[in-house]
């Protein structure tokens, strides 16, 4: 967050950052903005490193912010903001992974509790409608007196056949037949109250038993959501995340920045570097230059020539061995020089 875009746009709407950033009384060249940048917010995010860097340690967890500005207590608010800024995205990210969290548990438990009251009223419907609070026990008190009519049942008929062995044409044999009839009639009756269509208690037990099992697995989903949500809770617990400032932001009492004598050294090193590149330079080109004018002086052909001199010097004739050749030069007339013989003719070999 803190090198993120919305650090620059929260530190520019509460702090103003870039008229901190840009206070007329600076150098323009450490500035912002610089010559050749604009006064919009994506320069300023370009140029937002250079003032606010953040280094993490892995072995001891701590991040360490540090931050640059022209004054101090400009470098300790932006600092201060940033903290706070990145205490409400951690506590923003911790409400979230909570509701994200608990949000599914608390859906889960309404589901079940919603499940427990239909569940409820179905079975409350059951019973009005076939006016049995309990089919199952109406069943069993149906099961003891058909099993006390089967016996009495049975009695009768037992004394009828002793008392049909003992005396055929007794009047009692009649009234027993009557009430042998009336005993097997009543324990039909039971029975087609037990078992036997739609009316009878079989189907009104059975639909019972699915809606009291309806009712106990939703009250055992709702045990078991219950139970899901508070762990849901103290899991939340547990991931929650916390920023803890380890030293506060303090205000600094000397700059670090700008390092004067470090920086005129560097210039006079640079400046000095500079200037011997183009003095090689130069004298390379000066020494390039003078050999290219300095060429070797060769004779095309060798030649030969013979002169021969005049006692009087009159004139010159000159042969010169070769391709090309002169005679009959005349130049201008010489003097004899003084001392030189005035008799005989010489003669004079030059070879050139």
């Amino acid at each position: 967050y803190i090198m993120s875009r919305n650090a620059v746009a929260d530190l520019e709407r509460r702090h103003d950052l870039r008229a901190i950033l840009a206070r007329p009384q600076l150098d323009f060249l450490a500035r912002f903005p610089r010559p050749f940048q604009r006064s919009n917010f994506e320069d300023l995010y370009r140029e937002y490193p250079r003032f606010v860097t953040v280094g993490y340690d892995g072995l001891t967890g701590i991040s360490v912010l540090r931050v640059k500005a022209f004054r101090a207590e400009d470098a300790a608010a932006l600092a201060s903001a940033l903290l706070e800024g990145g205490e409400a995205v951690v506590n923003r990210l911790n409400d979230r992974a909570a509701a994200d969290a608990l949000e599914d548990a608390h859906r889960q438990v309404a589901e079940s509790e919603t499940r427990v009251i239909d569940s409820e009223a179905a079975l409350t419907q059951f019973r009005n409608r076939e006016r049995l609070i309990d089919p199952s026990r109406v069943s069993l008190a149906g099961l003891d007196l058909t099993g006390k009519l089967e016996l009495q049942l049975d009695t009768l008929r037992a004394e009828r056949s002793a008392l049909a062995a003992s005396a055929p044409a007794s009047p009692q044999l009649a009234v027993m037949d009557r009430q042998i009839h009336a005993f097997e009639a009543q324990l039909d009756a039971e029975r087609a109250k037990m078992a036997g269509d739609n009316s009878s208690l079989a189907p009104k037990i059975g639909q019972y038993e699915r809606l009291v099992l309806d009712r106990e697995f939703a009250a055992k989903e709702l045990t078991v959501t219950s139970t899901a949500l508070e762990e849901a809770r103290d899991e939340v617990r547990r991931k929650r995340l916390y920023l803890e400032r380890v030293v506060p932001p303090n205000v600094p009492d000397t700059p670090l920045l700008p390092k004067r004598l470090f920086s005129i050294a560097m210039v006079f090193v640079t400046a000095l570097l500079i200037y011997a590149t183009v003095a090689l330079v130069v004298a390379g080109l000066k020494e390039h230059g003078q050999s290219e004018l300095e060429l070797p002086l060769t004779p095309l052909i060798p030649r030969e020539s013979r002169c021969s001199l005049s006692a009087n010097w009159p004139s010159i004739s000159c042969a010169t061995a070769g391709r090309t050749g002169c005679s009959g030069i005349s130049p201008s007339p010489l003097r004899r020089p003084s001392g030189w013989p005035s008799s005989g003719a010489m003669a004079r070999e030059n070879r050139l």
